[in-house]
C-alpha cells in the first residue's frame, strides 16, 4: 500500500490547498517549480505527493490556472464590485 493509500484525510486537505495555492497564487507556483519537495514540506506532505499533482511549469497548466482565474474574477467582479476592489489592495 502506498503512501497515498493510506493517507487520512488531513493529508488530503492539505494536498487541496496546496492544489489551489497552485492556481491562484503565482509566488507559491514559483517556489513549487523550483523546489518541489520544499513546497511539499511546507505543506506536512511526503514527496509521494508530486506524483498527483500536475507539472505547474506546463503550458497547460498555466493556460487551466489563467482560465480559471479569469473566469472566478468575471463572476466575482459581477457580482461583488467592491470585493473585487478590495482583494486588489492586498
Amino acid at each position: 500500500m502506498t503512501t497515498l493509500e493510506k493517507s487520512p484525510p488531513a493529508h488530503l486537505e492539505r494536498l487541496q490547498r496546496l492544489f489551489i495555492k497552485l492556481l491562484f497564487c503565482e509566488p507559491t507556483r514559483a517556489a513549487y517549480c523550483q523546489s518541489p519537495r520544499s513546497v511539499l514540506s511546507q505543506y506536512e506532505l511526503s514527496p509521494d505527493y508530486q506524483k498527483v499533482l500536475p507539472d505547474a511549469n506546463s503550458e497547460k497548466f498555466k493556460v487551466e490556472a489563467h482560465g480559471r482565474r479569469m473566469r472566478i474574477f468575471k463572476e466575482t467582479f459581477g457580482q461583488f464590485p467592491k470585493t473585487i476592489e478590495a482583494l486588489d489592495k492586498q
